[in-house]
């Protein structure tokens, strides 16, 4: 199978998401890319819209504006009707270079240069196609199409139904009330397809008060604002029948305000998100606003970083809430033989004896990537890894909780390090707990992760420098190796995955944490991240271990920037291919290694011994030279 343990997962739950729109999870909603899956699994495009691909380069939980979908359910996007004089094919690509996911379709639009015809009712099912094809391309979803009106003829609705439906598009707004509700909500029953009204508050909610669920409002806050109604208290009106959402500010209310930023007028728009919040509303999008030009992508990129920041407080919370209701993966998702295997792979005896009684706080909470019972199979076989190897040799207490609360620096303090146990996604959103956890390494704590930590609070760059790994990082998407697993017992149970074959060399052999190795090169099959340029360097990382090239298939398969794009190679000019190593950060330690999407590397004694002497180098038993390798090589 072609993809990484992450996309997949992400693919489906996509899918999930996309046939179950009120579902919670990493998808982002109904759209037809089915995910931030690989783009070599996008089907060719047609001639007509054939262009540039997608120009993400971080996956959904790497920015507010896409990881708001994986937290709040919110998509975020813009109205491709801005784009006045561009076609839709043209105006969505300018969409993507914005990191969206999704966009607001407009009817009135020309599809494409090659498909001089509007995006409506009348698009033949090849040129649908096309519409596919390109948002696919893209990875985006258009969640909602706006047309001026819809027809009084229900045999022209129903054309427009139809498209909508087949280019999984969840609403239809439309900017004139419709004569006849009562057909038109027959409709958007057959289609499954909701009619959002917009217009004059008063007259909209008095058209659809007496309509079902899959009638409702177009709100706009800067029209509210300029008709004299504050955004909060229009939406105490319209409630759950709010089906999209256009964010604008304004200096006053009434018609003599004038437009202003996002968050600096007087629409008191924290105010109105944070409600929405509370009421648990769900637009089928969020949009921003822009100036008049022509390509308003400038403008856009403003409104959508400060919407980014007004949605801080929010994405807060609702990470804290995951956290906490996140319960630790135990030793019930093991096979008694996992559980034996892990058991037997504990060292007898700690490196060097406790200076004092250490406390290790260990997380294993995933936000937006598998939920609850997601995240990496490796997760419990390493609860109960760390677990046994403090308790078995009497070097930490390990503490197992996703409590949030414990980075509250008064509670945080209290350990001697933490441990990130193959966390992914949005984890820290919280200005306060991102001070808190750099005060706490800088003046003195351990911090330890691996393999899916450097997925972790992609949008918070100190923390990824703290890590190591800096804000990109790629990795290999391959078919799995051909490795006689019937003489394997330990990955006879294990599905298939994106590992390599590799043989690791040890970079400081005189270390303490590479003296289970005793000075040899150890081969692994796992999967690898392969960080990009300056994303990690010798010259601020003591590196342990790397991947000797010369004994080790560099091209075992698909390499890519990320593992979302696949226009780059991930060769390295260096040629350097760092997979564990530690790091001095103020007067805290870190230690960080890219192994752990395979359970079997918590039943090998020679990487678990590695790991206990990492944990007891991070909570300041072991000592350790953590001189950056690059000022090592240049004493020589």
């Amino acid at each position: 199978m072609r993809a990484t343990c992450l996309a997949v997962l992400f693919v489906a739950c996509s899918l999930a998401f996309a046939q179950n729109p009120a579902a919670s999870g990493p998808g982002r909603g109904p759209g037809l890319a089915g995910g931030r899956g690989g783009r070599g699994a996008a089907p060719p495009l047609g001639p007509a819209l054939v262009g540039p691909m997608s120009s993400k380069d971080v996956p959904p939980w790497g920015a507010i504006r896409t990881g708001a979908q994986m937290v709040l359910r919110w998509r975020i996007g813009v109205p491709l009707s801005s784009f006045s004089k561009m076609t839709f094919a043209e105006a969505a690509v300018k969409a993507d270079a914005l990191n969206l996911a999704s966009v607001q379709g407009f009817s009135g639009q020309k599809v494409s240069t090659g498909v001089q015809k509007n995006l409506d009712g009348n698009l033949f099912p090849g040129e649908q196609k096309e519409i596919e094809l390109r948002l696919q391309a893209l990875r985006m979803q258009m969640p909602v199409l706006t047309v001026p009106a819809l027809s009084s003829s229900n045999d022209d609705n129903r054309k427009v139904f139809a498209v909508a439906h087949n280019l999984r598009v969840q609403t239809i707004a439309t900017e004139k009330i419709p004569q006849d509700l009562v057909s038109l909500e027959k409709l958007a029953d057959e289609f499954e397809v909701n009619v959002a009204v917009c217009g004059n508050l008063k007259s909209v909610l008095a058209a659809v008060q007496d309509r079902g669920a899959r009638i409702g409002v177009c709100g706009d806050t800067g029209a509210w604002m300029e008709a004299g109604v504050q955004p909060t208290d229009a939406l105490q009106q319209v409630k759950e029948k709010l089906f999209t959402v256009m964010l604008r500010d304004r200096s006053s209310l009434g018609s003599s305000g004038r437009p202003v930023r996002l968050g600096k007028g007087a629409g008191r728009i924290p105010e109105f998100l944070e409600a929405m919040y509370r009421m648990k509303i769900t637009p089928s999008i969020i949009t921003v606003s822009s100036g008049n030009s022509v390509d308003p992508s400038a403008d856009f990129e403003t409104s959508l970083s400060d919407l980014e920041k007004l949605l801080q407080p929010v994405m807060a919370e609702q990470v804290a809430e995951m956290w906490n209701s996140t319960p630790i993966k135990g030793r019930d998702r093991l096979t008694p033989e996992q559980i034996q295997k892990v058991e037997e792979a504990v060292p007898e005896a700690a490196a060097v004896k406790p200076r004092k009684a250490r406390k290790l706080l260990v997380v294993d909470v995933n936000v937006g990537y598998g939920g609850a019972r997601g995240g990496h199979a490796t997760i419990p076989a390493a609860n109960l890894s760390i677990e046994l190897m403090g308790k078995k040799t009497g070097a930490w207490e390990t503490v197992l909780s996703n409590d949030i609360s414990n980075f509250q620096y008064d509670k945080l303090k209290q350990f001697d390090a933490v441990f990130l146990n193959n966390t992914v996604g949005m984890l820290f959103e919280d200005p306060q707990i991102r001070a808190n956890i750099l005060r706490y390494v800088r003046e003195g704590g351990g911090f330890a992760a691996y393999h899916g930590a450097s997925h972790a609070s992609l949008d918070w760059p100190e923390f990824q420098e703290m890590l190591g790994t800096g804000e990109e990082n790629s990795r290999t998407e391959i078919e799995s190796p051909s490795l006689d697993q019937a003489n394997d017992p330990l990955r006879a149970w294990q599905p298939p995955s994106s590992n390599e074959i590799l043989t690791l060399k040890l970079d400081d052999p005189k270390s303490p944490l590479n003296a289970p190795f005793n000075g040899k090169e150890v081969v692994v099959n796992d999967e690898i991240y392969r960080f990009y340029d300056e994303s990690y360097s010798r010259d601020r990382l003591h590196i342990l271990l790397s991947i000797d090239t010369q004994k080790t298939d560099m091209a075992q398969g698909v390499c890519s920037r990320n593992q979302w794009e696949h226009s780059h190679s991930c060769a390295r000019p260096d040629n350097d291919y760092a997979i564990s190593w530690i790091r001095s950060y103020g007067k805290g330690r870190v230690f960080y290694i890219e192994l752990g999407n395979d359970m079997t590397l918590f039943m090998k004694p020679q990487m678990v011994n590695h790991f206990m002497r990492a944990i007891q180098f991070v909570l300041g038993d072991l000592d350790a030279d953590t001189t950056p390798s690059g000022k090592l090589t240049s004493r020589k």
